[in-house]
């Protein structure tokens, strides 16, 4: 949350607009490619329910969760999202 208090809130309510503007969720059920989702347990933006969300939506999607984790799960928790990631891409075959 800190960098997004950094970032003003101006340029918050032009990321939310510019959201609003291109709605992506319509496009999702078009993804045909393995995709791996985490979810940060902690995260206080994006909540576990979207992720689940998107997860249902895209055909070949698995969520997986790091527990304790914020927004910013590649900064504070490196090592569980490179175990994530490895393991995805073991079981998709690459």
């Amino acid at each position: 949350l800190r960098a997004y208090a950094r970032c003003g809130g101006r340029r918050m309510l032009l990321l939310a607009r510019d959201q609003e503007a291109h709605m992506t969720g319509p496009l999702l059920p078009r993804v045909r490619v393995p995709t791996l989702l985490i979810d940060g347990q902690s995260d206080p933006v994006i909540q576990t329910w979207t992720v689940e969300r998107i997860c249902a939506d895209i055909p070949e999607a698995v969520a997986r969760q790091i527990p304790g984790a914020p927004h910013g799960l590649t900064d504070t928790h490196p090592r569980a999202v490179a175990q994530l990631t490895l393991e995805f891409l073991r079981r998709v075959g690459h």
